[in-house]
Formats: structure tokens, C-alpha cells, sequence
């Protein structure tokens, strides 16, 4: 993934977060939290909204997967999730991208 991508993080059909990575990858192999050590791969992430009202993908598919096909109804799910994101971040004056 690169910075400014927009990552949509689900658990298989419930989506829970809109996010944006602000920054490169790397890996981490001396954690000593017992909640994240399991998690080698990482990378920095601004959340830019919560789903809070169980909205939920139409078609859920793999992890990371790019959407790619405009017309499908998760794809157009997830974009306009960030359209009305980015709309509210616009009316705020904050910075979309980093």
C-alpha cells in the first residue's frame, strides 16, 4: 500500500473503519504488548471515520483486495463512504491527504 491510499478495515462483511496509511511499511519483531506482538507487518494509518451503524458489504471479498471494479456494490459502497469523509474533512479545512 502507499501513503494516501484509502483502506476500508472489515471484519468479513461488517465494516469498521475508514483509513488512510501516512506512511511506509515495516516490520516489528520485539513487541511486548500481548495484544499486538502477534503483528509482524505493519504500517502508520489515520482513521478518518468509524462505522457505528452497522452498515455492512453488500459482497464481502478477501483481505486487501483493490477495488478495481467501479460498478460492483462493495466497490461503490466503500467510495462513497470516503466521498462523504473526505466532504466532511473539506468543511473542516483539514488536510485529505498527508
Amino acid at each position: 500500500m502507499s501513503i494516501n491510499d484509502i483502506v476500508a478495515i472489515k471484519n468479513d462483511a461488517r465494516l469498521i473503519a475508514l483509513v488512510q496509511i501516512i506512511g511506509g511499511a515495516y516490520e516489528l519483531h520485539e513487541d511486548e504488548d500481548s495484544k499486538t506482538k502477534w503483528i509482524v507487518h505493519r504500517q502508520p494509518i489515520r482513521v478518518l471515520d468509524w462505522e457505528l451503524w452497522g452498515e455492512k458489504l453488500p459482497q464481502p471479498r478477501g483481505t486487501l483486495e483493490k477495488c478495481a471494479n467501479s460498478d460492483a456494490d462493495t466497490t461503490k459502497v466503500i467510495k462513497e463512504w470516503h466521498e462523504r469523509v473526505e466532504e466532511n474533512l473539506k468543511k473542516r479545512e483539514i488536510p485529505t491527504s498527508v
